[in-house]
This record gives C-alpha cells, structure tokens and sequence, in this order.
C-alpha cells in the first residue's frame, strides 16, 4: 500500500509536508450514509444535518441548599436531514434538587409534532409532575404523567386519544436497596457490570423484606387503534407487601400481598373488546352496572382474587 498524501498543499517551513507533496491523494466516496476512502477501504458514518433552534428561552437558578429554578422556551424546532423533525410551541420545566433521592420537577409541553420518516405523531398538552423524598430510611416516589389531544399514524396503524393520565404513588421503598439497585443500573450503562447479577439480587431482597405501598390510577378517554375504540377506560389498585424475611422466589411472599382497586369502563366498549377476546366473556357475569359503565370491583388476599365480593377459581 503506497503512502497517503497528507493533503497539505501549502509549504510554511522547508521539508515539510507541503514542499515535498509526497504520496497518493486520498480519494473519498460518499453515499448511503456511508463515507468509504477508496484508496484503505476504511469506512466511516456520514455525518447528519442538524439544526436546532431555539426562541425566547431563559434559565432562572438559584443555588443554595438546593438547587432550584425553571427553565422556559417557547419554541423548538429540531431537524436531522429530511429523516427527522421535532417541533414544540413552548416547555415549562420547574425543578427543586437536594440529592439524587429528594427532588422535583414539574414538566409542561405544548403542541408537540414529531415526524421520524413516515410516522407522525402530535400532542396538545403534556404534564408531568414527579417526586423523590427521603423519610428516614426509606423513600416516597410519586409520578405524574397527563397527555391530551395524541395523534399517531405510520404507514400500518392510525391512533388517536383524546387524554390518557397515569399517577403512581411508592411509599415505604427501601433507601439502601433502591440506592444500590440504581447503581447496579449505572454499572450495566456504562457496561462495567461485572457480578451485577449478585448485586442485583441483594438490592432486590432488601426492597422486598421491608415491603412497600403501592398506590396507581390510570384513565384514558376516546382511545381508537385499528378495530378497538374505547370511549372511557378507569384503573386503580392499592397493593400492599408485608415486612418479611423471606428470599427471592419463596411461595410464601405470595401470602403477604393484598391488593384492591377497580376496573371502570363503558358497556360499548366492553361489548368491542369482546370482539377481539371472547375468552374475557366469562369476566361478564361479575359486573355490576353504574348507567353506561360496567364496575370490576376486585381485592387480592391469601393468594385468592375476588371481583365484587365472587371468588373467582
């Protein structure tokens, strides 16, 4: 292989690269996302065209026992090449940081569109709100996610919802664990995860010996995907786990779980859910009717599962 000319052309100092002109001149060909010197065969990925643009932003902060502060931005437009576009009518990010295991934030987007080749997707208003508090040794999470106005279409499938809401409330949830549980997770980032599995496990036993309380509600309104329409769908459920000293994996723990919520939804919607899984038909028998919903009131005790006071076997 003969050697490759520098592609210095101007002289600035005798014996340099530019006097002598030495070697063969590189050759590069570019295409397919792929740039290939046809002279070694090396190859490299093409760099993309980016372009961000940002209006009207500002970072408020203020720093002393913890951090705090917002940020606002009232226009984004994100772009790589013709492949991916991203445009965002204004964020409202307001956050509060004392350590990784006590913080807020409180998250607003407006009228976000998101184009990746053919699929499209677009939102109105997207809240969330989450929370991290330290409590002795122990810690409360809770998650806030609201979503409205969500529109999604590629070349198979259109979806269309007019609001979804999720909140998640975890009390009780062991400090030591958790924190050990997330480093195992930085470990395997930044794959340095060497007898994680281990770690893993510990973390994982100490979280379940102390137990914790869960508490989720879920809601959706005017959901269409396909041949599902659903007009109105509720979820929430209560779990608790008892403080134990069982290991992973014992049958026992099993008995130590009580759950209870229940399952809100409208009787059309039930009757085309059907359409797609008559094996839920047997559910139907346990409902009792409000108006034009169907109530699934359930509780989960001693390993047994009850829908409006019915065992079911």
């Amino acid at each position: 292989l003969a050697t490759l000319a520098t592609g210095q052309t101007i002289s600035y100092t005798d014996h340099d690269d530019g006097y002598y002109q030495k070697g063969r001149a590189q050759n590069f060909v570019g295409g397919t996302g792929v740039v290939t010197d046809s002279r070694t065969n090396l190859m490299w990925q093409d760099n993309k065209i980016v372009k961000i643009k940002l209006k009207n932003h500002k970072l408020n902060l203020d720093i002393d026992e913890n951090i705090n502060g917002t940020y606002i931005l009232k226009e984004l437009l994100f772009g790589v090449d013709d492949e991916v576009t991203l445009e965002i009518n204004g964020i409202n990010y307001g956050f509060d940081y004392a350590t990784y295991f006590d913080n807020k934030e409180d998250i607003t987007v407006k009228n976000a569109e998101l184009r990746v080749k053919n699929e499209f997707m677009k939102t109105g208003n997207i809240e969330i709100k989450n929370s991290i508090q330290t409590l002795d040794d122990h810690l409360k999470v809770n998650l806030l996610y609201l979503f409205k106005d969500i529109y999604f279409s590629s070349k198979k499938d259109t979806l269309e919802l007019d609001d979804v809401s999720f909140e998640l409330n975890i009390d009780n949830l062991d400090k030591e664990g958790t924190t050990q549980l997330n480093k195992v997770y930085t470990q395997v980032v930044l794959n340095q995860a060497q007898g994680y599995q281990k770690m893993l496990q510990e973390a994982t036993k100490k979280i379940i010996n102390k137990g914790f309380n869960i508490d989720l509600k879920t809601s959706l309104n005017n959901f269409t995907l396909q041949n599902i329409d659903l007009k109105h769908l509720e979820f929430s459920l209560h779990s608790k786990l008892e403080k134990n000293n069982y290991d992973l994996g014992d049958n026992r723990l099993i008995n130590l779980i009580t759950a209870n919520g229940y399952v809100k939804l409208n009787k059309k919607d039930f009757k085309n859910i059907l359409k797609q899984d008559r094996s839920l038909q047997q559910f139907f028998k346990f409902a009792k009717e409000d108006g034009d919903n169907l109530i699934f009131e359930y509780k989960f005790e001693n390993n047994k599962l009850y829908i409006n006071d019915k065992e079911i076997k």
